[in-house]
């Protein structure tokens, strides 16, 4: 199952690296210039701002470019003037300094995630059924509802729905989206 899920792991993250260089190719970041940098300990710092930063908001994961290279960075605080952000290395605050906020920072924490899974700890068996990768379970289950309105054939198939485990999960995930109850309707 280990080697399963590497390879699959792998591909998915083969898919996601070509995604991200096209989105990097048509140049949609948006760089922000920062100056004045003062280096508040434990990684933090603060940066003076240019006007117009309106698509930074806290908790915004973005890169940070300094001369050093290139780095993730979390914005803790902004206001008019001034940011607070917290890094995963060192900066040189005396040195260019750039925040470069794109629509890629995503797939980043969707790599993070795919690195954390754990075999032993996470139903990875199951994931991997319901991406057509692995065999799923079947188990022969007694139908909830009443049926009669069917004929042979259709009802066939919702037993076959319900003792399949892949099925059983999507029918659990759709019956617990939320919809407004009669009491919440505009009235027409």
């Amino acid at each position: 199952m280990k080697e399963l899920v590497a390879k699959f792991v792998a591909a998915f993250k083969r898919g996601i690296e070509g995604e991200v260089a096209a989105m990097r190719a048509s140049g949609e970041a948006l760089e922000i210039r920062l100056s004045n940098g003062e280096d508040l300990g434990a990684l933090r710092y603060s940066f003076d701002v240019p006007p117009a930063t309106d698509r930074i908001v806290p908790g915004s994961v973005a890169t940070l470019r300094t001369a050093r290279g290139e780095g993730s960075a979390t914005v803790e605080r902004i206001d008019a003037a001034r940011i607070t952000i917290a890094a995963m290395q060192p900066i040189d605050v005396t040195g260019p300094v750039a925040l470069v906020v794109a629509p890629w920072f995503l797939y980043d924490r969707l790599v993070q995630a795919l690195d954390r899974i754990d075999v032993d700890r996470h139903r990875v068996a199951l994931a991997l059924a319901l991406f057509g990768k692995a065999p799923y379970g079947r188990a022969a289950t007694a139908l909830l509802r009443d049926h009669d309105a069917l004929d042979a054939s259709q009802r066939a198939a919702v037993q076959l729905c319900s003792d399949s485990e892949v099925t059983r999960l999507g029918y659990f995930a759709a019956s617990h989206i939320p919809t407004a109850a009669p009491s919440e309707r505009p009235a027409t």
